[in-house]
């Protein structure tokens, strides 16, 4: 896949850069790509060679974005040099057939027709033959050609008789054209239309080189659908004159007359051969040009589009002609614009000025273009765009608009590309093209909004007056001004009739109804707004439109006309947009839509001085809400080349396709480009009071969850330096949780280590956090101090969690309370559950129940997704829920690279004092033995998690082990007595008092030794079952207090007072290696599973895992506080340890607890 330097090209050399191919495409990468990048590549390439749609899961900080904008744009420079060679071999075809006409230069060799004809010589009314190619030979030499340009072709030169009369429509296909050339286009349109041309016999046009008023610097891409088109397809999809930049919606009126079917005809219905049957004689199989597919890059923020910009700079494909659509809000440099509420309005009212200042910056924009001196042409974001016009005293907001037209690939917000009144507004065609969606995992709410709508009554009798004034003003259309008026008039009226008899959904604050199906097409109809009445409501409104363009077109303006308020149109708007979706086809979208009327509490006092309110508290709402994203992505269907909707939380999968009704074949979730000691996952299910850490909304609400989880945040803050979030699932229980650890002076315990932050619900107050937040952060890594980072308190779905950037430092731990549920209380949830399960099976959609979780865990992957933000990064995750031990369905929704990585904590509650040893039955991976001061030795199941025998012994138990047959366990007290219990009957079957001090015990592998330590640092070594002394060892200098056999019977370990881990041959008898990254006396070790690793622990608050066979450190645990015991599990990487501090304090709260710590993805 990777090529070697030779095929490197001079631009991607300059980038120290790496090139591979991977499905034909040669793709040149800043670097050497990672693992998941490559594969994430070869998935693109695929879906784009392919025309199908695909889904990208790629954690954050493994360089998605880069993939995505490599992979493309290096795909569409293949196929731009694929259609450069068409051109050429189609101009060298066509030369062969060169005339004097294409030798005078009026008209190019490739000057070729794409045009719609209707109802033409067709056998039937209705048929119609599309995209007519007329061949330039030598008998159209003489034709006469107009000052324009065009060629008039007589019914004659197409041999053409037999025919009835018909009219005929050409629509010539081309680019939008730049808005400072619509008058010249208008004027151009009308001359076409003349009546003089109307006349004439004929219905083909050619355009003259020599038109200098459409002469952009570009050249421009006929639009059809195919890449391999042969002569078959060669009529249907050729190629305007690459010169000429004629209106997108420009048409062309030409009358007809006997046109003979015979020989024009290209319907598919037709017999005909004629033009068609010539070509493929002359050119053979020649495939022909096809339009370059423009790139949409959407991206859920203009933040993140800054962020996806900077990644292109890294890229060879920097020079790529691209643009930023954005807001006149965002790029707006009109001096006295700062001072409006309503820029929109406030750049309307300027640019149709006829008299007084206008806006110099609107008429400088139409000067801009990937050529313009200011480097237009090379990777920019918007800041610097916007910088850039303000030197050239040009406008930003419609000199990206110039730039779009051609431009290789446009950057926006997501919601541009789909909500239809935006991509409207924009003049945006999704037609042919590639559209990606990154951070796309709210891509179905966006969907669904966009095809929802709603207007309150206050809006509705504002533009009810406003249309009256217009139409007592208009004097061409004042009756489409009354109608509009009338209608919204008994639309109000019904909103306030019905406002008093909400009974659906009440809470304190709202009350709703609901109608949908037939009966909300009855409301429609009362209102006259149903099917039946919508085309005339529709059709007057497009009047109006038409009238208040006027002053855009050029005509003089009446000053006693007042104009439609921009709110009023963009009411109406709202309103014909979602009415046009509910009245779709025949009517096939309704059963998607809810009518519901929403009487509010209002919030703001701004909002009670409004004239039109209802009351001074409540303001009503009519909502048309959408429940189906498939009814926006309907327009998707067929269009676009391909759609690729990426995010590092995407999972599950399945719901995309299923609830977005669109086919995506290819699917990816990537690994994570990080190691696997640079990431800690683990789900804690139990608090450090061992209360159980469920947060449902009513355990949520008791104070010992707050106080558990309060004291778990606390511990959490240190032991973790730096930044840490803590992602709530809503700010009532944040508010909750605050007010809980105040009373109890917890928080003033987390200010003693942190910063503490609360995400705040005001947006002015928001910059404010995170400046406080991020010069903390900068403080503590420069600076020692008792306060160690900051601790943000955020929530899920809010700021903090969606596209900020955390990176190292700041966010070395993240940990989730809860999984953040959407509000079942919230009437469009509750109907968007009902309709999934009205409709799961009819329309295979997923349960309503399945649609709920996801939408939680979808926010809280976004949320665990602020931690590791690049290949270098580190940290842990905390999820904090019982459930996910539980309820495995709940861990398998996490992201893929989280799930894989998650380490599964367990409390066992039972011993009444403290824990000093455990240890696993050998061969049975459920069975946990455990030794305590309470006289006592219980057996536990780790799987049930439940205790299932209790023993009672002669003394306070220190130590325990399990002989390697799994029949009897060993438990030693206090005063040297070793107790030998039978598992199988749970009875004490022998004992033996020792004279020395027994510090630790184990068998060997075989059951044929018992060995013993002491406090003088030997190793006794017994026979058993008769336990005669057989040799003594002289281990450690000091205390040698634990001893280990591994599984394979090659090694044995021992620990001492000195804080060595000595390791030892079993053979020879002799030391291998010590380890000695511990402090404290080690008080414990264990061998995992399969003898690679080595568990010790002492008071050093940490238990060191080592690679048994290089004495490197593979993980360290972190602990609550001094660890005397730790055991693996026979057949997994999961280790048990007790934590047991030995001050009275200390042990009050941590007696009998046991925990268990998973590596990779053991559970």
């Amino acid at each position: 896949m990777e090529l070697s330097d030779e095929n490197i090209s001079e631009t991607s050399k300059n980038f120290t850069s790496k090139a591979y191919t991977i499905g034909g495409v040669p793709i040149v990468f800043p670097y050497k790509a990672y693992p998941s990048q490559i594969t994430m590549m070869d998935k693109i390439i695929k879906c784009l060679n392919k025309k199908q749609n695909c889904l990208l899961e790629s954690p954050t900080g493994s360089g998605k974005s880069l993939a995505l904008l490599c992979a493309c744009l290096a795909w569409q420079k293949k196929i731009k040099k694929r259609i450069d060679a068409q051109e050429r071999e189609l101009e060298n075809e066509l030369n062969a057939y060169g005339t004097s006409i294409a030798d005078s230069g009026r008209i190019r060799k490739s000057h070729v027709i794409d045009s719609t004809i209707d109802n033409v010589g067709c056998k039937s009314e209705g048929e119609s033959f599309n995209n007519v190619f007329i061949k330039k030979t030598s008998k159209y030499e003489n034709k006469k050609v107009n000052k324009r340009g065009i060629i008039f072709i007589d019914d004659k030169d197409l041999n053409c008789t037999n025919s009835t009369k018909s009219d005929a429509h050409c629509s010539v296909r081309s680019p939008t054209v730049p808005f400072g050339k619509m008058d010249e286009v208008n004027k151009f349109h009308s001359d076409i239309t003349s009546p003089e041309i109307e006349n004439r016999k004929g219905s083909v046009l050619f355009w003259n080189d020599d038109i200098e008023d459409f002469q952009p610097p570009k050249r421009y891409r006929s639009s059809i659908d195919s890449y391999n088109v042969t002569n078959q397809n060669f009529v249907e999809n050729v190629a305007l004159d690459q010169s000429i930049h004629p209106s997108e919606n420009m048409s062309v009126n030409v009358k007809a007359e006997k046109i003979d079917c015979s020989n024009t005809c290209i319907s598919s219905d037709c017999n005909s051969t004629g033009i068609k049957k010539e070509i493929s004689k002359e050119l053979g199989e020649t495939t022909i040009p096809t339009e370059l597919p423009k790139i949409y890059f959407g991206t859920r923020t203009h933040k993140q589009i800054e962020q996806i910009i900077r990644e292109l700079k890294k890229t060879p494909y920097k020079d790529a002609k691209m643009t930023i659509l954005s807001s006149r809000e965002r790029t707006c440099i009109h001096p006295d614009a700062s001072k409006e509420d309503n820029k929109n309005d406030f750049c309307d009212d300027l640019i149709k000025r006829e008299s007084g200042p206008a806006c110099g910056f609107y008429r400088n924009a139409r000067s801009i273009s990937h050529s313009h001196p200011s480097k237009f042409g090379s990777a920019f974001n918007l800041e610097e765009f916007v910088g850039i016009c303000r030197n050239i005293r040009a406008c930003p907001y419609f000199g990206s608009r110039e730039l779009f037209l051609e431009s290789d690939i446009v950057f926006c917000p997501y919601n541009y590309l789909i909500d239809p009144l935006i991509r409207s507004a924009m003049s945006i065609s999704l037609k042919g093209s590639i559209v990606i969606t990154d951070e796309a995992h709210n891509i179905e709410d966006s969907a669904r909004d966009a095809a929802s709508g709603s207007v309150t009554h206050s809006q509705l009798a504002g533009a009810v007056l406003d249309l009256e004034k217009a139409a007592r003003h208009s004097k061409t259309i004042p009756e489409c001004y009354q109608f509009i008026a009338q209608t919204l008039s008994k639309l109000v009226t019904w909103l306030k009739s019905n406002s008093d008899n909400l009974t659906d959904y009440i809470s304190f604050d709202s009350a709703a109804k609901v109608w949908a199906g037939d009966t909300m097409i009855a409301v429609l109809n009362y209102v006259e707004l149903g099917p039946e009445y919508f085309p005339a409501f529709k059709k007057k409104f497009e009047k109006i439109l038409a009238e208040e363009a006027e002053t855009e077109k050029g005509a003089p303006i009446d000053m006693d006309k007042p104009k439609l308020l921009g709110s009023t149109l963009q009411c109406l708007k709202n309103v014909i947009q979602i009415l046009s979706y509910i009245f779709k086809g025949n009517l096939i979208f309704v059963p998607d839509y809810r009518c519901v009327v929403m009487k509010s509490k209002i919030s703001s006092p701004l909002y009670s001085k409004k004239k039109f309110l209802t009351s001074d508290l409540f303001e009503i709402t009519l909502h048309l809400w959408c429940l189906n994203p498939a009814v926006a992505f309907s327009d998707f269907n067929g269009a676009t080349h391909s759609i690729i909707v990426a995010s590092g939380t995407l999972s599950p999968l399945a719901s995309f396709q299923t609830e977005l009704a669109m086919p995506f074949q290819i699917t990816l979730e990537a690994n994570h480009v990080i190691s696997k000691s640079q990431l800690w996952v683990g789900t804690i299910g139990k608090g450090p009071n061992n209360n159980c850490l469920t947060a449902t909304y009513h355990n949520s609400a008791t104070y010992a969850f707050q106080d558990d989880v309060g004291e778990l945040i606390y511990q959490v803050c240190c032991v973790i330096p730096h930044g840490i979030l803590c992602f709530l699932p809503s700010y009532s229980m944040l508010d909750k949780l605050v007010a809980r650890w105040q009373i109890t002076r917890l928080w003033d315990k987390l200010l003693s280590k942190k910063v503490v932050l609360c995400e705040p619900r005001k947006q002015n107050e928001f910059q404010q956090v995170i400046k406080e937040f991020n010069e903390t952060i900068d403080q503590t890594e420069v600076t020692e101090t008792t306060v160690n980072g900051a601790l943000l308190l955020a929530i899920c779905r809010g700021k903090v969690s969606e596209g900020l950037d955390f990176a190292d430092n700041s966010a070395r731990a993240v940990i989730t309370i809860g999984i953040p549920f959407p509000s079942f209380k919230d009437a469009q949830v509750d109907l968007k559950k009902k309709y999934n399960d009205m409709y799961c099976t009819k329309k295979q959609i997923m349960s309503g129940s399945k649609w709920y979780e996801i939408q939680a865990f979808r926010a809280l992957n976004q949320a665990l997704g602020r931690c590791i933000r690049h290949r270098e990064d580190f940290g842990a995750l905390i999820i904090v829920d019982e459930r996910f031990q539980k309820i495995s369905r709940y861990s398998d929704a996490l992201s893929k690279w989280i799930r894989e990585e998650i380490s599964k904590e367990h409390t066992f509650k039972g011993h009444g004092d403290s824990v000093d040893q455990l240890c696993w039955h050998p061969t049975n991976p459920d069975l946990l033995a455990t030794a305590s001061l309470d006289k006592t030795v219980r057996i536990w199941d780790a799987k049930s998690q439940k205790g299932i025998a209790n023993i009672q012994t002669k003394g306070e138990n220190i130590n325990i082990c399990w002989s390697p047959n799994g029949q009897t366990i060993a438990v030693g007290n206090k005063e040297d007595l070793v107790t030998f219990i039978d598992v199988r009957t749970h009875k004490i079957v022998a004992d033996q008092q020792f004279k020395f001090e027994v510090n630790e015990l184990s068998w060997n592998n075989d059951n044929s030794f018992f060995f013993l330590t002491n406090g003088q640092g030997c190793i006794y070594i017994l026979s058993y079952p008769d336990l005669q002394i057989k040799q003594i060892l002289n281990a450690h200098p000091a205390n040698c207090i634990c001893i280990e056999f591994d599984k394979t019977g090659k090694y044995f370990a021992t620990g001492s007072v000195d804080a060595l881990v000595s390791l030892w041959d079993v053979e020879t008898l002799v030391c291998v290696r010590t380890f000695s990254r511990l402090e404290w006396p080690v008080r414990t070790i264990s061998f995992s599973y399969d003898s690679n690793m080595l568990a010790s622990a002492s008071e050093d608050h940490l238990v060191d895992i080592a690679d048994v066979n290089t004495g490197e450190k593979i993980a360290e645990v972190p602990c609550e506080s001094p660890t005397f015991t730790v055991a693996w599990h026979p057949k997994r990487h999961l280790l048990a340890f007790a934590c047991d501090d030995k001050d009275k304090h200390m042990r009050e709260r941590d007696a009998g607890t046991v925990k268990l710590f998973g590596l990779s993805s053991d559970s």
